[in-house]
């Protein structure tokens, strides 16, 4: 694999940055919109999720994640955070599925039935956490990587045949 490959792509699978960014989308989801009711800022929680995320992608590049994955792992967070605080309100409705209200007074689809309204609606925040992603992932991936060189790598490393300081073989739990 040449360098730019393994740059890209890294050591660990797009599996798990995956199941990150799904994760991360859920919890960043519930936690900016439960601000409120508990009386925090909004844009305080989405701010922190932003935090946990760069970490996050930092951390999963000291591993050996590529920076695809990690950009992948920090869309799901920034895409919860940008739908909740800029984009419309998308809920369910018992017996109606899914309604987004882009604002006014009538939710689309069903009183104005303005199908492009909503597909742009949802889309610009999703494209501009895009823009967010990239700027969070190269963030994290160079900090990551950092923290690998600075401390001469081998973090994260689960084989069966890692060594201890000393050089003497390490048991794993799993092993």
């Amino acid at each position: 694999m040449t360098r730019l490959a393994r740059t890209l792509l890294g050591e660990v699978g797009f599996e798990r940055a995956a199941v990150w960014s799904v994760t991360g989308f859920a919890l960043t989801l519930v936690a900016v919109r439960s601000a409120g009711s508990v009386g925090t800022d909004p844009v305080a929680v989405a701010a922190a999720c932003a935090v946990v995320a760069a970490v996050g992608v930092a951390g999963f590049a000291r591993v050996g994640g590529g920076l695809l994955p990690s950009a992948l792992l920090a869309y799901g967070p920034v895409a919860a955070v940008l739908l909740e605080l800029v984009g419309p309100r998308i809920r369910l409705v018992a017996g109606g599925g899914i309604a987004v209200d882009v604002g006014g007074d009538a939710p689309i689809p069903g009183a104005t039935g303005d199908a492009l309204a909503t597909l742009l609606a949802v889309m610009e925040p999703l494209a501009l956490a895009v823009a967010g992603t990239v700027v969070l992932a190269l963030v994290g991936f160079l900090v990551g990587r950092g923290l690998t060189a600075a401390t001469g790598g081998d973090a994260g490393n689960d084989d069966a045949n890692s060594k201890d300081d000393d050089g003497s073989p390490t048991a794993d739990v799993d092993d």
